[in-house]
């Protein structure tokens, strides 16, 4: 992304599996240095020393100044969510974690790169504190390569239109894509809506975790109040977010307004009419040194909040829930060398929720996830000590309606290493079905069995948080399906067919 000198993205794109961080603030990672030059590169994943913009350790952030005849331009932002960054299990991240010491190697800003020059000391500590450093450095070398691609492309802008014309232009798509969006919230109705959600249990206590939005629409303005929501808990799925509109806590807004308006351009002005309140040191707002490992799975069950408030305001304006889980299924072992390998069998997600107009998507809910391939089984099977049994839609999982809910997955595979460890962050929706609209069903929950070597019986384990396996043991992992919306009894007959034909629904459903 493209970031103006005071730390607004005003160039953001739309074509990558992570789309929802268009508003990020990189104010105070900016103001973290006292100056900038050519070939710097700033490198960060803390979020409680960036104000947010890093929202867990994994997320290894870059941040490089662009310049133009020796003048700051702007700024280009590059990340990926690292495959580990060490911590207290592999892959970094498990429910269970209380504290962000636990979660891996915290980095404030720090210049990794200094006039074209990398910082050996950073890379080395870095490196040396992650388990798998080839994939780490590999990472960093594709985001310092991108950075190096964005300022080659901004020279030949500031070359062809001049520095004036180019600043011009960044606050113009700002304010424009503002203007756009106050259009559309203008055209809906006011009035303060709200709803609640929950999270099945904080693992610490098994008690669900309410999340409430109370959202006010006031002319072209936007507000949401989070009063209510569950305070900070002893567990990974608090949210740091400075009490401001983190995208964490009103994504699927921007996705609203460019649903509306498709054409309006992608960057932080979308969310310049969206204000909110989020109480200091509840769930939403937390304060060090509150793990946030899993704050995917709580910033995805905010947005279901957000829609059912929504839902009151303009019928068919939103659709019915989705699966709303995120479950990487991370599998790590020890190959012939006793080193550890960690590979994820497969980005895991369920069925969207139906809407007014339509079925809802097979395992495509979740923004962040909803764009990844699937693992191709023979991959899998090659790189990992695992024979995957099964793997595929989930039958009898969208909910019922004049529109069905998308299907929920599933992936089924025996252990061949002799032990293992897995990890399958983010799992929800076991306990709270994904609610219907208009008269629609429930999708089905999640659901976890694990049939343990020689017995011939498979147990529901509940979520995984930290498992470990031996060889023969097979494990089956089940991803909630999307709600439906309208009563069930108005589908067409040669729907209903299609669905059981296509095995989404059985004959006795």
């Amino acid at each position: 992304a493209l970031v103006t000198p005071e730390g607004e993205i005003f160039g953001y794109p739309v074509s990558i599996g992570i789309s929802m961080f268009a508003n990020l603030d990189f104010g105070a990672v900016i103001r973290s240095m006292d100056s900038y030059d050519e070939g710097d590169v700033v490198f960060y994943n803390d979020p409680y020393t960036t104000a947010g913009v890093a929202s867990h350790l994994p997320d290894v952030n870059m941040l490089a100044p662009m310049f133009h005849g020796g003048n700051l331009v702007c700024f280009a932002f590059a990340y990926v969510h690292s495959t580990d960054i060490g911590g207290n299990v592999p892959g970094s991240l498990s429910p269970s974690h209380r504290e962000v010491f636990q979660e891996g190697l915290r980095i404030s800003p720090v210049k990794l790169y200094r006039k074209g020059e990398v910082n050996a000391d950073v890379l080395r500590l870095l490196l040396n504190n992650v388990r798998v450093p080839a994939d780490s450095a590999g990472d960093l070398m594709a985001m310092r390569t991108a950075l190096q691609v964005a300022q080659r492309r901004v020279k030949e802008l500031a070359d062809r239109y001049g520095t004036t014309a180019l600043r011009g232009a960044m606050l113009d798509a700002l304010d424009y894509s503002e203007r756009r969006a106050r259009q559309v919230i203008a055209r809906m109705p006011d009035g303060t809506y709200r709803f609640s959600d929950y999270l099945d249990d904080d693992v610490a206590s098994l008690q669900p975790i309410k999340l409430c939005a109370a959202v006010t629409i006031e002319g072209d303005r936007l507000h949401v109040d989070f009063a209510g929501t569950e305070v900070q808990v002893p567990s990974a799925f608090n949210i740091f977010s400075c009490g401001q509109p983190h995208p964490w806590l009103v994504y699927k807004l921007m996705f609203l307004l460019l649903t509306l308006e498709p054409d309006i351009p992608v960057n932080a002005g979308l969310l310049r009419p969206v204000t909110v309140s989020v109480p200091e040191g509840s769930i939403l707002n937390c304060q060090f040194p509150a793990a946030v490992g899993l704050r995917t799975t709580t910033g995805v069950r905010v947005q279901d909040a957000i829609f059912g408030a929504l839902a009151e305001a303009v019928e068919g304006l939103v659709p019915a829930c989705g699966a709303g889980t995120i479950a990487p299924v991370v599998f790590a072992e020890r190959d012939a060398g006793g080193r550890l390998v960690v590979n994820v069998l497969e980005p895991m997600s369920g069925g969207t929720g139906a809407h007014a107009q339509g079925d809802g998507l097979h395992a495509r809910d979740v923004v962040d996830i909803a764009n990844l391939r699937n693992s191709p089984i023979e991959s899998v099977e090659r790189k990992a000590s695992v024979r995957v049994r099964g793997y595929g839609l989930l039958t009898d999982s969208a909910g019922a309606g004049r529109w069905r809910g998308g299907c929920g997955t599933f992936l089924e595979f025996e252990v061949l290493a002799s032990e293992c460890t897995v990890t399958a962050r983010g799992m929800e929706r076991h306990r709270f079905r994904p609610w219907g609209q208009a008269g629609g069903h429930c999708g089905a929950g999640g659901r976890v069995t694990l049939k343990r070597a020689p017995s011939a019986q498979p147990e529901d384990i509940g979520k995984i948080d930290l498992l470990r396996l031996h060889r023969g043991d097979v494990l089956r992992i089940e991803i909630a399906g999307g709600g439906g919306y309208g009563d069930p009894l108005q589908r067409e007959t040669w729907r209903v067919t299609a669905d059981v034909l296509d095995g989404f629904v059985s004959e006795g459903e």
